[in-house]
């Protein structure tokens, strides 16, 4: 009886084995865009009115992720909250899932009722939940969905009318579904979206000075044209896998400087350093194939990404004392 027990013991363990070796490390990465170009908050974009805007601040959430997949499989992305600000990051942890071909992905807008009205002085400062600055709270209403505030006007030189967006209150809390496909890229699966903020002023006046804090109005439009028109598969539908990854970082691990060295050569290539919970803790450009990095990190385990074009080369960085 005894050895019966231990055989089943072992078929169990070899099958969770089996079935854990599927699991697959799941990434969203956001092309963040204004006229289809890299956003930016120092060059003026044209809004579907055909007026100009420069965006001082753009941050929303993103909350109850789905993952729909391999035949109608749908995977819920559990207790992740995360506060995208296209300035700092583009590339989203989503965690790990036994998942092969990827169907679509389900973003909620916003926070969710039962989160929404929570304390945030109760989080962790590092938490996208806790206080933001500048604040993504609006007190009794909850947080922010989406705060989108810049300046606009009739050219690309007279933008100085200022406009204030904020989407705000349970009511407006919505969900978009975007058709995606993954891509594998160095043994992670990667969903790529493209995310056009231009369109978020369509049939917004913000050249006329719209300040609007709630869930109607033009807070109201900024939510409909967030889940009607931003969001895309992306246009980079060929990302190429680097692997075994080229990029080699010195020593590893590391205390308080590094060597990476290997990268692709490009015109124009932006290093990003991410912990395991997906927050960006450094950023750079680089232009060189090698080059030597202070770094100032807590103890832990990190993603070092270097993106050119299509091509996205990655190597895990871990920090000791």
């Amino acid at each position: 009886m005894k050895q019966f027990l231990l055989l089943v013991s072992a078929i169990a363990l070899i099958g969770s084995a089996g079935m854990s070796a599927q699991n697959k490390s799941v990434s969203l990465n956001i092309n963040h865009l204004l006229n289809g170009t890299q956003f930016s908050t120092i060059f003026p974009a044209i809004a579907p009115g055909g007026y100009y805007f420069r965006v001082s601040s753009l941050r929303y959430y993103l909350s109850k992720i789905r993952i729909k997949h391999d035949g109608g499989k749908i995977d819920d992305v559990t207790g992740l909250y995360i506060l995208v600000n296209p300035e700092v990051n583009n590339e989203y942890i989503l965690g790990n899932f036994d998942v092969t071909n990827v169907e679509a992905i389900e973003l909620g807008i916003g926070i969710d009722s039962a989160t929404n009205h929570l304390d945030p002085t109760k989080y962790p400062k590092d938490d996208p939940l806790a206080m933001q600055d500048p604040t993504m709270h609006w007190g009794w209403a909850g947080y922010r969905f989406i705060a989108f505030d810049g300046q606009a006007g009739a050219s690309n030189s007279s933008t100085q009318t200022s406009f204030e967006l904020h989407a705000l209150e349970d009511i407006l809390y919505s969900w978009v579904t975007i058709p995606a496909k993954g891509t594998m890229v160095n043994g992670n699966l990667v969903i790529y979206l493209d995310a056009e903020y231009s369109k978020l002023l369509t049939n917004i006046e913000a050249n006329e000075g719209v300040i609007s804090h709630g869930s109607t109005g033009a807070a109201a439009t900024l939510m409909n044209n967030m889940i009607t028109s931003v969001f895309t598969p992306s246009a980079t539908s060929t990302v190429q896998e680097v692997s075994p990854s080229p990029l080699t970082i010195s020593p590893n691990p590391a205390t308080h400087s590094l060597t990476i060295s290997g990268v692709t050569p490009s015109n124009h290539s932006s290093l990003t350093i991410t912990d395991m919970l997906g927050q960006v803790v450094l950023r750079r450009d680089v232009q060189e194939t090698a080059f030597s990095l202070p770094i100032e990190l807590a103890i832990g385990t990190y993603i070092v990404s270097v993106q050119h074009g299509t091509v996205i080369q990655r190597e895990k960085l871990v920090i000791v004392e």
